[in-house]
């Protein structure tokens, strides 16, 4: 009789157990597939106040010939760059304006990859315009 009753009781609970784990484990893969997610997120949305902060760039040194201006957007053009081409291919890009950091980012799903690419075509002659007007 006590044999009977403790497999009643046994059985249930390493089900539990197995249960337990299977969520646990599950919830670590599917966290490991998700950790880049937050930082692509920032970094393309960083990307957006990029092209906000270059144009402000362009027109404070269309106003000043600041020198300072100048370095500074040009750098904002590098971060940018490197960053679209990180988004797009994978690669390191930095977490801040400084360069103080970096992050390997995976490259984009084939989806996502294709949209990015359009980014770039756009931004290519934006940049070359850029370029041009600085030397100019």
């Amino acid at each position: 009789m006590w044999k009977r009753l403790s497999w009643k009781l046994t059985i249930p609970l390493v089900i539990l157990a197995g249960l337990i784990i299977a969520v646990y484990i599950s919830t670590l893969f599917i966290t490991n597939l998700q950790k880049d997610d937050a930082l692509v997120v920032n970094l393309a949305g960083r990307q957006r106040m990029l092209t906000q902060k270059m144009s402000k760039e362009i027109l404070l040194y269309s106003k000043t010939k600041d020198p300072k201006v100048k370095e500074e957007l040009l750098n904002t053009v590098k971060v940018f760059d490197t960053t679209l081409k990180a988004l797009t291919y994978g690669g390191e890009a930095p977490l801040d304006l400084q360069w103080d950091a970096v992050s390997t980012l995976p490259p984009a799903p084939e989806n996502v990859k294709e949209q990015l690419e359009k980014v770039l075509k756009l931004w290519k002659p934006f940049r070359d315009h850029i370029e041009d007007f600085l030397t100019t």
